[in-house]
């Protein structure tokens, strides 16, 4: 009798124990595709890369607002640039005091086409809407096209001044750049790029972004653009001691703009 009862129970159990893991939800790994967004994982990994060197270029500001050894304009646009790129309104005073700075610049003789547009860039993003910021943004504009021969720019200096431009509002943001779709073309053949210049990585990612959609195909493979570049960028960075991180170069300025492009390069991901 006792032993009937034994094997029923351990049949009972047995049941119940099947019938439980019937009923636990099945788990489906989603399945990304390449060139898609970055899972969540790598998406917390590259907003805190950005945060680190935002802290960084922050902490290295001069008191009145530009960044540098000798106040370079293209280093405190870059730097500005990257700070908008975070959207944390704990950069506002830097923001600020950055943009005010390069405003007291408008009347400063700038020897290149791509300073130019490094500055008017960083100004749209942080100058309010209004008839000064209009005025402001066509002055600086006629002082480039006198100064410097735009015709004569390097494809990547004019896809810069056709953004930032267009950031200014003074030209449709949807125009395309005629050497877009070359220079897609070519990423897509030479992938991929590393170790490359933060520069470039940010250069070949807005490209990316704004002349293929988001997508990087060679022939009919597409590429995982998004988290191949991420791996290199967040493997690259470094931390410092004294708080942030960034990336590194021979100098102060050159860590400096090597920073700012890893953040806006970290941002078109």
């Amino acid at each position: 009798m006792n032993a009937h009862m034994s094997i029923a129970n351990t049949g009972l159990a047995l049941f119940w124990a099947m019938a439980l893991q019937a009923s636990e939800p099945t788990t489906v790994e989603t399945i990304r595709m390449p060139g898609a967004g970055l899972d969540l994982s790598s998406r917390n990994e590259v907003d805190n890369a950005i945060r680190l060197a935002c802290d960084w270029l922050a902490d290295r500001q001069n008191p009145h607002g530009a960044w540098g050894v000798s106040d370079n304009v293209s280093i405190s646009s870059v730097a500005l640039t990257a700070l908008c790129a975070a959207r944390q309104k704990k950069y506002s005073d830097n923001q600020t005091r950055a943009a005010l700075w390069l405003k007291s610049t408008a009347d400063r003789q700038l020897a290149d086409i791509e300073t130019h547009a490094l500055r008017l860039l960083a100004l749209s993003l942080t100058l309010p809407d209004s008839s000064v910021r209009s005025n402001l943004f066509a002055s600086l504009v006629s002082k480039a096209k006198a100064n410097t021969v735009i015709s004569e720019a390097t494809p990547a200096t004019a896809e810069l001044w056709h953004l930032a431009t267009a950031a200014a509002g003074l030209r449709p943001a949807a125009e395309p750049c005629p050497s877009t779709f070359d220079s897609l073309r070519q990423i897509a053949e030479d992938w991929p790029p590393f170790p490359c210049a933060n520069r470039q990585i940010w250069r070949t990612a807005k490209t990316i972004n704004s002349g293929g959609r988001g997508m990087l195909a060679c022939g009919q493979a597409y590429i995982d653009w998004r988290s191949e570049t991420a791996v290199f960028l967040l493997g690259s960075q470094r931390r410092d001691l004294a708080g942030g991180g960034y990336w590194d170069a021979p100098d102060q300025d050159r860590q400096i703009l090597e920073t700012a492009w890893g953040v806006l390069a970290l941002a078109e991901l």
